[in-house]
């Protein structure tokens, strides 16, 4: 209850009581080691996750998020490796194609563009997974989805505006101008006023 209320402080104590009195509790040590990384200590928050990995090892919610934390702290390769081993138990999780595709992002556009993808199809209104897409897609010039993606609604792309030119930039760069037109009339719409679209 108190970390649905934001107050970080009393769910680390609830957290840390539950597992005083059940040491092997999976889901507690999931979620106050995903706690302990948004309060900043990433290295407590993966000895959580390696604790509760060593009673489920295959829990494919458990991979997505050290993923996370692994890409947070600078190390692609194991967030590479936890990713797919989550997307081996569950190949519809939106957390393991995104962060798998931010893994492989700086050393292989290409595949990073199909796990952003796979993110995108599963979150069609998720701007960033479509963008991260895009932008890999255009940079690795693997298009492959792209026209038929840009003839639906796009999400929202006012709060991702810097992204969003990235992506467009990284389209029209390689070829693929329609779909650049198409994210730079869109942010267009949603901001009306910034002269810098």
């Amino acid at each position: 209850a108190a970390a649905m209320r934001g107050d970080l402080e009393a769910a680390a104590r609830d957290y840390a009581a539950l597992l005083d009195t059940a040491p092997n509790h999976v889901d507690a040590l999931h979620m106050f080691a995903m706690l302990q990384h948004q309060r900043g200590d990433s290295t407590r928050a993966l000895s959580l996750l390696d604790s509760a990995l060593l009673l489920t090892p295959d829990a494919p919610a458990i991979l997505a998020n050290r993923a996370s934390i692994h890409l947070a702290n600078g190390d692609t390769g194991a967030a590479e490796r936890d990713a797919r081993a989550s997307l081996r138990g569950d190949p519809a999780s939106f957390g393991a194609w995104f962060n798998l595709g931010l893994a492989l992002k700086a050393t292989d556009p290409a595949q990073a563009a199909a796990a952003f993808r796979q993110a995108s199809a599963l979150r069609p209104m998720d701007a960033r997974s479509m963008l991260e897409w895009f932008s890999a897609a255009g940079t690795s010039q693997q298009p492959f989805g792209i026209d038929e993606r840009i003839r639906r609604p796009l999400p929202s792309l006012t709060s991702l505006r810097t992204l969003a030119l990235q992506a467009a930039t990284d389209l029209e760069r390689h070829g693929y101008a329609s779909a650049a037109i198409v994210v730079l009339t869109q942010l267009r719409r949603e901001l009306p006023r910034d002269d810098g679209v």
